[in-house]
């Protein structure tokens, strides 16, 4: 994506942190298995959480937009027929890609 993450060199980073923390709340077996819980049972910091990560997401979009690389952000800036919002939601999906295929392969949540 042209950014570096640095989630091997500094697991505990607060982003790193944010990520795990988030992704564990996602999978929770008695919201996987029981959804209507979000309802009646609202994880205010886990949608505070997902803000933050796209937050996060966003400043490296505008950071992008002002020094392009050869990347696949910047592609996607490039291409007029995505908006922002439709960038900051594949940025949002290609990250998530990244990191659930070593979780699922590696049978352990990070």
């Amino acid at each position: 994506m042209g950014y570096q993450f640095n989630a091997i060199l500094a697991p505990d980073s607060p982003f790193v942190k944010e990520y795990r923390e988030i992704n564990e709340a996602l999978i929770a077996p008695p919201y996987i298995f029981l959804p209507f819980l979000d309802k009646y049972f609202p994880r205010n910091h886990v949608v505070e959480g997902v803000k933050y990560l796209r937050g996060k997401f966003a400043e490296i979009i505008e950071a992008k937009r002002e020094k392009r690389g050869e990347d696949v952000i910047s592609r996607m800036l490039d291409d007029a027929s995505l908006d922002s919002r439709e960038v900051l939601d594949n940025v949002s999906i290609l990250f998530i890609a990244g990191h659930v295929s070593p979780i699922l392969s590696a049978g352990n949540p990070y």
